[in-house]
């Protein structure tokens, strides 16, 4: 039982340490777009012919109707493409890992008539599986969502601009709750491997192999905070 609780705080100190940091500034945060930084980079006509500004994955201070600036450049339409293939991403990897989880749920066995140990061990694993499936089908849902939307604003032509910018800058929470979902899902079905390794195997292995496995995770977590970090000062922080 000692053993087993100590499994269970080394595993949980990887996972706070692999959340833990840089990779939770604003930038990183919010992946794609928002940034919480307001950059004017691009205008585009409003309905009574003068140019007007907007912020891309910022929030202008009094709204995107009231900006106006002089500069004469076109709305980018490749760049906001780029955007919504950045996001449509986060569904995909979101789903796999959903399906990864559900799959992994179905196949551990969680509960055991003869060790109170691994009930207690499945029932956490329970709880990382299932938080890692919902979060996991949030976070697809909602950059289904965006993306749907976004396209189909688009879709309209010029007028469809204004809509695509409005939405976009409507839905920033709902971007930023989604990255953390995706986060969640991510970390969570990390944690719950490792616990299916723990009642996979029998006999006094499974404590060293358990070990083994969740040192390899909170390596891989620490990578991934790495690329995040690196992420945040060379494409979200800098000029």
């Amino acid at each position: 039982m000692a053993r087993c609780m100590k499994a269970a705080f080394l595993i949980a100190g990887l996972a706070h340490f692999a959340l833990q940091g840089s990779s939770f500034s604003p930038a990183v945060r919010l992946a794609v777009v928002p940034m919480k930084t307001s950059m004017n980079v691009g205008c585009v006509a409003s309905s009574k012919g003068h140019p007007r500004s907007f912020s891309v994955g910022g929030r202008p201070s009094s709204g995107i109707s009231h900006l106006r600036m002089n500069a004469d450049v076109a709305f980018n339409m490749a760049n906001e493409s780029f955007k919504l293939q950045s996001i449509g991403g986060y569904s995909v990897v979101a789903t796999l890992i959903m399906n990864l989880s559900l799959r992994l749920f179905g196949s551990t066995k969680s509960q055991s008539k003869d060790s109170k140990v691994e009930n207690i061990v499945g029932l956490i694993f329970t709880v990382f599986c299932v938080f890692s499936i919902i979060t996991g089908a949030f976070t697809s849902i909602i950059f289904t969502l965006l993306t749907l939307y976004s396209k189909t604003a688009l879709g309209f032509g010029p007028v469809g601009e204004d809509k695509y910018l409005a939405f976009f800058e409507a839905t920033t929470r709902f971007r930023e709750q989604g990255f953390y979902g995706f986060l969640a899902s991510s970390f969570s079905f990390l944690i719950s491997f490792v616990l299916s390794i723990f009642l996979r195997i029998k006999g006094k292995p499974r404590f060293i192999i358990t070990l083994l496995t969740g040192s390899g995770v909170g390596y891989a977590s620490f990578r991934i905070n790495q690329i995040m970090s690196i992420a945040t000062s060379t494409i979200f922080d800098s000029p």
